[in-house]
Order: structure tokens, then sequence, then C-alpha cells
């Protein structure tokens, strides 16, 4: 049955002599006693090869009958080929205004909102004003500093460097960068309350901070709680262990004994709770053909079995779990299927 399913239901693709995607054809059929139904998505391009507008088989179909009908999407452009206006039938529309250099400087939605934008010489992003279309006048929601090519935050290695981020709830204070540039460490302050935004200089502040290997990993995390996580690599850069330490307790292993073969798939490993999960893979295409989950020393007790079967494009078909539950010997399937396009086929 499945393989009648799936019978002349291609996937096709029409271009132009540009090599852009004029067309793109699916089929759908629900039975194989039905007859498969062409499911079209039009692209339109402009002279420069920018895509302007964008059709489902829905609504494509529904202009036949009623021409106004807007496609999913129309973009216009900039002579630059940067997108300034974008119309969409879920998101209505929503237009930009860049800068000499491309930058977006103010944007407008659909609802009437306004976002603006405040460069610095170095085109580094300074401010945020928003302003809602019932609004008189903008709010400012964001202030970005950066820090200053001197003694003090060259020892920390923060100039030029974001030192600190003012938002809506508060501000993020940046404090030490690694020589390659990862964050080693920073702090949150928060505002008194949703009226009171007044930063004071003995308002709390909560620290976060990080620890880095030479290949740029995080090995250390500390919370503003003082919880530590700590993380393992093998010598291929895979995760090996995973372990959390509370603030004033032992350290406890989330996950550890990982395995991975020479594709990159996980084959085994152990949870805290000393739970283990092993799985199996095809040789030849690589998919998932067994997992295995039991407790330490009771391998011959699964807590789950589960074995996968696939049809020839790499759908599940069918699952089953073939642990023996303590009150009985039974075996659980779950048979698969699906029409030939789904509607997650389509955006």
């Amino acid at each position: 049955m499945p393989s009648l399913l799936h019978r002349h239901t291609p996937t096709l693709a029409a271009m132009d002599p540009r090599g852009l995607v004029l067309r793109s054809v699916a089929y759908h059929r629900a039975s194989a006693a039905t007859a498969p139904q062409a499911r079209i998505r039009r692209h339109t391009y402009g002279a420069t090869g920018l895509l302007e507008t964008q059709w489902d088989p829905r609504l494509y179909a529904l202009r036949l009958d009623h021409p106004q009908t807007h496609p999913n999407q129309r973009t216009h452009y900039s002579l630059t080929g940067q997108a300034l206006r974008t119309q969409s039938v879920d998101a209505g529309a929503r237009v930009l205004l860049r800068g000499v250099a491309g930058q977006v400087v103010a944007r407008w939605d659909s609802r009437g909102a306004e976002q603006r934008y405040d460069f610095d010489a170095l085109l580094r992003p300074t401010n945020v004003f928003e302003q809602a279309a019932h609004e008189a006048t903008a709010r400012h929601v964001e202030c970005f500093t950066y820090g200053a090519s001197d003694a003090s935050n060259r020892q920390v290695n923060r100039s030029g460097r974001l030192i600190r981020h003012d938002d809506p709830s508060g501000a993020l204070l940046y404090e030490t960068y690694s020589l390659q540039g990862q964050l080693l460490s920073e702090q949150r302050m928060f505002y008194p309350s949703l009226t009171e935004h007044d930063l004071k200089a003995d308002s709390p502040r909560y620290s976060t901070t990080w620890r880095y290997n030479a290949f740029a990993e995080v090995v250390e995390h500390t919370d503003a709680k003082g919880n530590l996580q700590h993380t393992q690599y093998a010598v291929d850069g895979q995760l090996q262990q995973h372990a959390l330490t509370l603030k004033g307790g032992s350290q406890q292993v989330l996950v550890d004994q990982r395995v991975v073969n020479a594709r990159g798939q996980l084959e085994s490993e152990r949870s805290g709770n000393n739970v283990l999960t092993t799985m199996q893979y095809s040789p030849l295409d690589g998919r998932l053909k067994r997992l295995t989950t039991y407790r330490s020393g009771e391998k011959n007790t699964p807590l789950q079995d589960l074995t996968y079967d696939y049809d020839h494009v790499g759908n599940v078909l069918r699952v089953s779990d073939t642990a023996n539950p303590r009150s009985g010997r039974t075996m659980h399937k779950s048979m698969l299927s699906a029409p030939i396009c789904m509607t997650r086929c389509t955006n």
C-alpha cells in the first residue's frame, strides 16, 4: 500500500534561464484509490533576480476567480537590492528606512508601530526608540554603550566592545572579555518596579561568569545564584560529560559516558539517574534502527526497547516497543502513515 500511495507523485521544479525556481510542484494523494493532485507554488522575480512575489496553491487558485487576491508575500527592493517594503497576507505590511550604509534606521508595521535606531560613527547601534500608533511620543527602550580605548578597558579586553546594555527591565553590564572576544563575566541590574526606571550605584547586581577551553567551548558556567555547570569534551570536540554543582552542594552528574560514532551520531550515554541509553543505526543510510533504555546492570530488562521501520524516502512507518513490563509480556506498536503532501510541506 505505501508504494501505491507514493506512485506517480514526483516533486518537480521549473526554472528560468537564470536558474531561478519559477514553479515547484508537489503531488497530494490521501489514498491510493484517488488520483494525485498537483500543488503548485509560484514565484516571480525582478530583472535583477530578486524574489518579488510568492504564491501558494490555495491563494493562486483563489486568484483565478478573484483577480484582486494578493500573493502570500510581495517584496519591494532598493536600487542596491535591499528589502524596503514587504506585504504579507499573514504579517501585513512592513516598511524599512535604511541609511546610506544599508543599516535600518526606522521600521513601521501594519499596526502603525514605529521603531527607530541610532548609530555611532562606526555604525554600531546606540539607541532604540519605539512608538505605538496611539502614543504621542516615542519611548527610549534600549541603549548600547561601548568601551573606549583606554587602559582600564584594555586590561579586560573591552575596548570597542559592548560594555552596557540598558533594556526595559534594567541593565546588563559586560565586565570582562577573553582575547577571542568571548564574554567572561556580566552583571544584571533590575529596575525597582515597572514604573520606576532608576538604577542606583547600590542597586543589587547579579553576576554570571563563563570559562572556556582553547577551542572557545564553555567548560564552566556560574549563574547568578552561584550554581556551577561543568562541561567536558572528548578529543574530537563532542560533549562527554555535563555536571551541575548547586551552591553549597556537591557535584551531580547529569549525563556522561557519551559515545559518538564516525557519523557524529550518539551511540550511548548515561543519565544522572544511572539510566543508560543505547542507539543502533543502519550502516547503509545512518537511520536510527533501535533505541534501548535500561538501568545500570539491568540490560536484560530494558525500560524501553524501540525498533524503527522506514519507507524508501526515510519516513518512519512503524515504531515497536519490545520492552517487557513486569505485569506481563506485551508488544506495543505504532503504525504511522501520512498523505503525500502534508500541510507542513507549505509555509
